[in-house]
């Protein structure tokens, strides 16, 4: 594997990560959604559809074209936004978005460092 296929997989997993963020802020502050959500069967469906919309992309995702993938994977992050909403009903919603913040931008920095340095990086063992 060669630095630049890192820094794709590294900025996509930080595109995931910040998807997944902002759905379950914007779906945490709004009454409306979280009734619509959280005050029917619709929060269990989301589940199992996070669960086989994963098995689909693993099992898949060699016979996809990219473009498919990549639909898949924004639509995977922002269902998981979805059900991951609750949490921020839980915590200080200040400590969540230091958390999804931080973390969305170290692999944003990663995948900088990747496709810019001639280093293998395998050998950090990240």
């Amino acid at each position: 594997m060669n630095n630049e296929f890192i820094s794709k997989v590294f900025r996509w997993f930080g595109i995931g990560l910040f998807v997944t963020f902002l759905v379950a802020y914007v779906v945490s502050t709004n009454s409306m959604f979280l009734s619509i959500i959280f005050g029917s069967p619709l929060y269990i469906v989301a589940l199992i559809l996070e669960v086989v919309l994963a098995i689909v992309l693993s099992a898949r995702i060699n016979k996809m074209s990219g473009t498919s993938a990549k639909v898949l994977y924004i639509g995977y992050s922002a269902l998981t936004g979805l059900t991951f909403s609750s949490i921020f009903l839980i915590y200080k919603i200040s400590s969540i978005i230091w958390i999804f913040l931080i973390t969305s931008l170290v692999f944003f920095v990663f995948s900088i460092i990747g496709k810019n340095m001639n280093v293998d990086l395998r050998r950090l063992g990240v």
